[in-house]
């Protein structure tokens, strides 16, 4: 499993080192605008799913900023983009920012890139602490 566990956070890594953003759609409902992703985290996989945990940025502001879904389909039609199908039918769009075409997104990337890097001491200790609660429920949740 920790060949696929890599296999699968390296669809992350464009997302992870460039900024990216991630809406939320259920059914035929406009998609809702999540926010600017800080991070996506494979924490577990099983079988066909895997469990992934994302931070969104301002995630020290409270644990309403860091999920974990059950992924149980993907797909990737372009580098930039990936969709994400959840256990609950949710589909969730990552698409990574661009200055060309984000300019400002971008801005708030690198502003929270910073703010990060001047306050790693406590970013450690929130990392830690949420990263054990996400990993008890990535693998407190059935298969």
């Amino acid at each position: 499993m920790r060949a696929e566990t890599e296999r699968l956070q390296a669809l992350f890594t464009p997302f992870n080192e460039g900024g990216s953003f991630m809406t939320l759609a259920e059914g035929d409902e406009e998609p809702i605008y999540l926010d600017l992703v800080d991070s996506f985290l494979v924490t577990r996989v099983a079988g066909d799913s895997f469990w992934l945990f994302h931070k969104m940025i301002g995630y020290n502001n409270g644990w309403q900023h860091a999920h974990t879904i059950k992924v149980v389909s993907w797909s990737q039609d372009d580098v930039w983009l990936l969709d994400l199908v959840d256990d609950r039918g949710r589909r969730f769009h990552i698409e990574q920012i661009l200055p060309q075409t984000e300019p400002d997104l971008v801005e708030t990337w690198r502003e929270w890139q910073a703010y990060r890097a001047r306050h790693r001491e406590g970013f450690a200790r929130v990392d830690a602490d949420l990263l054990d609660q996400h990993m008890g429920i990535a693998l407190g949740w059935a298969s």
